[in-house]
Parts: structure tokens; C-alpha cells; sequence
């Protein structure tokens, strides 16, 4: 794949339980690729990783429960519980949170400032198996702007703790 060459793409969008929109891409490539979207400090911000194994992965989620199809794709559910580092960090616009669940479990998932202040919950709920994705627009709880600095992400699925620092810079 060259810079500029035009690639075709299966789309697959699913709006789920909680609101959040989430759609697929398929191709025959196997090859890496990145594709980003950048409007603006204020407006959202769009980054997709392709790769084979995202591929793979996609294929075992239902488009509209983002769960797994069946049980012969049962493998792909994590076998321990964590919390992956956000991406892009530091940010400014919005960030991806991605965590994992290896069985059904209340999670909460907070952002607090350096003072331990509550910013933003961004999942309080029970929720079941399986990779996990949520984006963090840079909003408090209130739907105001927050200030450029470090900010800590916290994951309490059932009896464990997750804690990650990210960098917000406006």
C-alpha cells in the first residue's frame, strides 16, 4: 500500500446499549494501515488502526451487540482483567480507553484530577465479557471543558483496581 492509493472498505456501524456509536472496517489488506481525521481543538477527532489482528477480532463481534458471534470464537475473550494505556496520550481533543473483561462484572470506570477530584464517570454499570472500548471527550461530568493536565483513569471491575495517568493538553 502506498501513501495516496485508494482502498475500499466494508463498513459495519452498530449504535449500542449505552449510546455509543462503534462501526468496523473490513479490507483484503494485510498490511498496517492508519487512517486519522483531524477537525479541530473543539470537535472530535478520528483515529482508526487497521491491522490483521484487529481484523480478526471484528469478524468475532456481532455488528450490533458488539458481542462475540458464537462460541467457537470464545477464545478471543481476554483471560485476565485489565486496563490498556489510552491513546493517543497526551491528547487533546478526545482519547480511546480500552479495557478487558474476562467474565461479567459491575465496572466503573472514573477520571479524577491530580487532587483526587472526581472529573467524569465514564461507565457505571454491569457489563459482560470481552474487549471494551470507550472515548473521553475532554468534558467533566457537567459537559465543561477540562483544563490542560494530568488526569487519572480508574477501572474497578468486581475486586481489582486499574489506575492510568493521561495527559490532556488544550
Amino acid at each position: 500500500m502506498t501513501v495516496g492509493q485508494v482502498v475500499e472498505f466494508e463498513v459495519t456501524s452498530a449504535i449500542t446499549g449505552n449510546g455509543t456509536f462503534s462501526f468496523g472496517l473490513n479490507n483484503a489488506s494485510t498490511t498496517v494501515v492508519q487512517y486519522s481525521s483531524k477537525e479541530g481543538a473543539t470537535k472530535p477527532e478520528l483515529v482508526i488502526q487497521f491491522g490483521a489482528s484487529a481484523a480478526a477480532k471484528m469478524a468475532d463481534l456481532d455488528p450490533i451487540t458488539n458481542d462475540l458471534k458464537n462460541n467457537e470464537t470464545a477464545a478471543a475473550l481476554p483471560e485476565k482483567f485489565g486496563l490498556s494505556p489510552n491513546y493517543p496520550n497526551p491528547f487533546n481533543a478526545q482519547t480511546v480507553i480500552e479495557y478487558a473483561l474476562p467474565e461479567a462484572v459491575r465496572v466503573r470506570l472514573v477520571i479524577y484530577n491530580v487532587i483526587g477530584q472526581l472529573v467524569r464517570t465514564l461507565v457505571d454499570e454491569t457489563q459482560p465479557a470481552g474487549y471494551k472500548r470507550v472515548l473521553w471527550n475532554g468534558k467533566s461530568q457537567y459537559g465543561n471543558e477540562a483544563g490542560s493536565g494530568v488526569y487519572f483513569l480508574q477501572l474497578d471491575p468486581g475486586r481489582q483496581r486499574f489506575v492510568r495517568k493521561m495527559i490532556f493538553q488544550r
